[in-house]
């Protein structure tokens, strides 16, 4: 595969509002569409070529930090199309990667059909607030409404612990 590639697959991902991108040696690259997982090309990847791929958006340093620790996870910008969050892994020999979009528009909180009881907690003036929920549930998406209601609606100092940081 020839430089800019992945580039030009995480494009793609953002132009058709994927949620995912998997690079996996020994399968093609796949693509998450309104959850059905499907095949990006027919070319299967060689033990060689995901990490061939990820040397095009990361940095030598952290692609040290992928081989020392076998995992990496960290957010890439293309400017002007999206930001991608990229967790990196060794499996079976190989790198292994996925990359989730994260959308840049937050969705307001009535659109998200959460109940209305959550329009209130978010407005008092001390708390916790712990989303829990499976991978692709909507928690980042339900926490970034949640902020941008209570920041639109109120002032004051907010502290939340996100592990990724998906909204900026």
């Amino acid at each position: 595969m020839s430089g800019g590639n992945l580039e030009r697959v995480l494009r793609l991902m953002a132009e058709k509002k994927a949620s995912d991108v998997f690079l996996s040696a020994r399968t093609p690259i796949l693509i998450k569409i309104h959850g059905q997982i499907m095949q990006l090309t027919d070319q299967i990847l060689t033990p060689s070529q995901p990490r061939q791929l990820l040397s095009e958006m990361i940095s030598s340093t952290q692609m040290e930090e992928l081989d020392e620790t076998g995992e990496l996870n960290l957010g890439i910008t293309i400017p002007g199309v999206a930001i991608f969050r990229l967790s990196a892994f060794k499996q079976r020999g190989s790198v292994a990667a996925v990359f989730r979009y994260i959308p840049s528009d937050i969705p307001a909180l009535d659109s998200l059909n959460v109940p209305d009881v959550l329009s209130n907690l978010i407005l008092e003036k001390r708390g916790l607030i712990l989303l829990a929920g499976a991978t692709g549930a909507g928690k980042s998406t339900t926490l970034a409404a949640m902020l941008e209601h209570r920041n639109q609606n109120m002032t004051g100092h907010i502290l939340t612990i996100e592990d990724p940081l998906e909204f900026l």
